[in-house]
């Protein structure tokens, strides 16, 4: 009878979820057969069995909406300020939507400030916030504030020298660079072509260009801040839908996410939608478990802002916050909550407003990226599919695919790339933990989120002609390290129910250890292949290398690349625009065109640098009579000598005075 007990028991259960859990891992590492998945996913529902069974033997309660009374006192300087709030959004809009009668010229610092002093007097209107100095808990502040410094300064350690090359940021140093030629640049309109993405994020990576220099660092400070900001986001997401302890453990493992790191490292806007999107769903969360209103206006604010960023995020977040919303009204009919899920709307839509405008008002397409060609698939992609018959490849790359990203298939871009996963190998059991836990308490609030949130970003990617591309992925990486957090914390409750002591040790050891294997991974194995990878997909040595071995020649030194498959002259040519301006001379030619009436038009009153695939002796012979060559010259930095080009300097001689 004892036997039965234990054998029924929760723990009993618990376990055998995390078996089940590992073997489905081991089946989805990347290296194992296609055919495996088969396996993978039976072992994995026969976990989420196991879990729903646990579960059922130990009941874990999760927090639901409330029906409180709500603690605000809207009075007339809440008016007034919801009032200039509004006006100045207006103005922004205005000037950015060239209406009559509204001058052109106004800086870009005026346009942002006019940004910001309207979100912030909407917030505090809106939310008849009562101005009080708030009360801190230092003791929930402090391991935040630690999780806080370790990830900031995992973002910034050698921002500088890590990725020596652009990551598809070329759009936004040009747009860093129009702000400086144009300080009167209308900053809610598209930057450029297919990156049609409104100034803002340029605008932050500007400031951090003025304060560290035209340089990577400077480029991509901006994104290592915004994701440090989704740490305490995260943190009090997982704090309003689950526990402490499981917003902690989110908090930090957000904090070592090498994807996560990977993307605040470098200037992309995702990182910004990332952010914005989970507070969001962070003040959502708050209000309605609590029935504040300042926590919903807040999250409509946030909602709104998503907008202003990445076009993922604008038509991942606002969907999905409206799914949930309306979801949990049906499940609980919290009818105090109806009135404040209304004005969180009519606030997300008052902040987004500008943004619509402005490209109305230029006669400009709402969704540009989605409109560009091939980026979607379009209706020649269906019809095609449809007439054939034969789905197998649709299924695998458009509809398990954008699921397989997680735990199986690796990235192929060069945004992310590597040989893993989103999700480390040994970080895939608790991930289907704690998708496992979340599907069994899809009723509550945590569990709902987390479903809808996953699910809306890998069925919307399915539908994009490129639909694992991890660039696309960045807005559910929150998602999926709370469902990691969510399966480690509830795990251990049911396998430890009485044991909360020793459930917070082994949470804290497990948590140390993927801390430091996952940080391991990063600098030390995924960037490097990253660097190394990134290169050997160019049909072409390094030509940015080039480019930043080029910043210290002496002034008015001619630079040129001399190579049978020359560089990408619009990166080159960028990077070089961006990181010394009109300071450095360089052409890009083919060995073709290196004829005697090239070197005869060469000055001969400055030095030459000559980057070329190979090392020649030729070069000395053709040019000895006009410079001095020096010795073969190589990268000082970490690339190997078959991905980058050889540089002959050339000197000029002095001409003697007559």
């Amino acid at each position: 009878m004892r036997i039965v007990r234990v054998l029924t028991s929760a723990p009993f259960f618990a376990i055998a979820a995390c078996v089940s859990m590992i073997a489905s891992a081991y089946a989805f590492r990347p290296a194992s057969p296609y055919e495996w998945l088969e396996e993978a996913a039976g072992l994995m529902l026969i976990g989420i069995i196991f879990i729903g069974a646990a579960l059922w033997r130990n009941k874990i309660a999760l927090p639901l909406p409330t029906a409180d009374s709500p603690d605000e006192n809207f009075q007339r300087q809440h008016v007034i300020m919801l009032l200039a709030g509004f006006f100045a959004l207006i103005l922004l809009a205005a000037i950015n939507g060239t209406a009559p009668g509204i001058s052109a010229g106004v800086s870009t610092h005026v346009q942002f400030l006019l940004l910001f002093f309207g979100v912030i007097l909407i917030t505090f209107g809106a939310g008849a916030v009562q101005f009080s100095m708030p009360r801190i808990k230092w003791r929930a502040v402090l391991p935040l504030a630690a999780i806080m410094l370790l990830a900031l300064f995992l973002r910034l350690w050698q921002l500088n020298t890590t990725i020596r090359f652009l990551v598809d940021e070329l759009s936004f140093t040009t747009a860093i660079l129009n702000l400086r030629a144009n300080p009167n640049a209308e900053i809610l309109l598209p930057m450029e072509g297919t990156a049609a993405f409104p100034f803002v994020f340029a605008y932050w990576q500007s400031l951090g260009v003025e304060l560290l220099g035209r340089n990577f660092a400077g480029l991509r400070v901006a994104s290592a801040l915004l994701g440090t900001l989704t740490i305490p986001a995260l943190y009090w997401l997982a704090k309003a839908l689950f526990d402490r302890k499981t917003a902690l453990l989110a908090a930090f493992l957000l904090a070592v996410f090498p994807p996560h790191l990977h993307f605040s490292r470098i200037g992309l806007t995702e990182i910004a939608s990332c952010l914005f999107g989970t507070l969001a769903f962070t003040f959502l969360a708050r209000g309605l478990t609590h029935n504040r209103r300042i926590d919903i206006v807040i999250g409509g604010v946030m909602l709104g802002l998503t907008h202003y960023f990445h076009e993922g995020g604008r038509v991942l977040y606002t969907p999905v916050a409206l799914v949930w919303l309306v979801g949990m009204l049906i499940l609980w009919r919290p009818r105090a909550q109806i009135g404040n899920i209304v004005i969180a709307g009519l606030v997300a839509l008052i902040i987004a407003v500008p943004v619509y405008y402005a490209l109305v008002a230029h006669s400009l397409p709402v969704t540009a990226r989605m409109s560009t060609p091939n980026v979607m698939l379009d209706g020649e992609y269906w019809r095609n599919l449809f007439a054939s018959g034969d789905f197998t490849l649709h299924i695998r790359f458009h509809i398990l695919g954008p699921f397989l990203i997680y735990v199986n298939q690796p990235d192929r871009t060069f945004f992310y790339g590597g040989q893993t996963p989103l999700v480390l190998d040994y970080v895939v059991p608790m991930l289907l933990l704690g998708a496992a836990f979340a599907l069994w308490r899809w009723r509550t609030p945590g569990g709902s989120l987390l479903i809808i949130w996953v699910m809306a970003t890998s069925v919307g990617n399915g539908f994009l002609s490129q639909s694992t591309t991890a660039a696309r992925y960045v807005v559910v990486f929150p998602a999926l390290v709370l469902l990691c957090a969510a399966g480690i914390r509830y795990t251990l409750a049911l396998i430890l129910p009485e044991k909360m002591r020793l459930q917070i040790i082994l949470m804290s050891t497990l948590a140390i250890l993927l801390g430091i294997a996952q940080v391991n991974y990063y600098f030390a194995w995924h960037l490097p292949l990253y660097n190394f990878s990134s290169r050997a997909a160019l049909p072409h040595r390094d030509g940015q290398d080039a480019v930043l071995r080029s910043l210290n020649f002496p002034p008015g030194t001619q630079v040129h690349i001399l190579s049978d498959a020359p560089p990408n002259s619009h990166y080159t040519g960028g990077l070089l625009a961006f990181l010394a301006g009109d300071t450095v001379n360089m052409d890009i030619i083919t060995m073709g065109d290196f004829t005697p009436e090239y070197i005869e038009n060469m000055r001969t009153d400055v030095d030459h640098a000559f980057f070329l695939d190979w090392e020649t002796g030729g070069l000395e012979l053709l040019l000895r009579d006009k410079f001095d060559i020096l010795a073969p010259l190589y990268s000082p930095f970490d690339i190997p000598t078959s991905q980058q080009y050889i540089l002959y300097y050339a000197r000029h001689r002095e001409q003697p005075t007559p």
